[in-house]
């Protein structure tokens, strides 16, 4: 089996790839960019982090903007 990317792990945890590298930097995985390969324990251990509730990051706030309608 071919080596799995970062970026397509996160796509298949519903992560965006920079969520990814935060929680696996958590988790003590060294992980340098959304293009990293990744071997298949480190991958299975990121999905069972994920799966546990523990490779869970706050989410972010959105930017409150201008409320046009109200103008």
């Amino acid at each position: 089996m071919a080596a799995l990317r970062a970026h397509q792990l996160a796509k298949e945890l519903g992560l965006d790839s920079k969520s990814l590298l935060v929680v696996a930097e958590k988790a003590g995985i060294a992980i340098k960019s959304h293009m990293s390969s990744l071997d298949e324990k480190t991958a299975q251990k990121l999905r069972t982090l994920h799966a546990n509730g523990k490779l869970v990051l706050s989410p972010t706030p959105k930017k409150k903007g201008r409320n046009r309608a109200s103008d």
